[in-house]
Order: structure tokens, then C-alpha cells, then sequence
């Protein structure tokens, strides 16, 4: 949790690739999953190990 804001979360994924997490994007977004989140500051990031 964050002490500065406990309104927000961090999920942590680890993906065996990049195109793997963007086809899983791209999945989510057709299936409309993301309409939900539309009010929320999210944001997404990829880091190198």
C-alpha cells in the first residue's frame, strides 16, 4: 500500500515476454474490461530485469 495514499494499489505482474503481456492487453481491451477503469489514474509500466 501506499503511506502517502492509501486509495491506491500497485499490481505486480512478471511476464515471460512483452508480447505476451501486450497480447493479453489487447485482449483485455476488446473484451471492453478496461470501460470499468475509466474513472481510475491507472497506468501501466515495463521494466528490463
Amino acid at each position: 500500500m501506499d503511506q502517502d495514499n492509501p486509495d491506491r494499489i500497485i499490481l505486480w505482474e512478471k511476464w515471460e515476454t512483452r508480447e505476451n503481456y501486450e497480447a493479453y492487453l489487447a485482449w483485455r481491451t476488446e473484451t471492453g474490461m478496461f470501460e470499468g477503469l475509466e474513472p481510475f489514474d491507472w497506468a501501466s509500466r515495463i521494466y528490463s530485469p
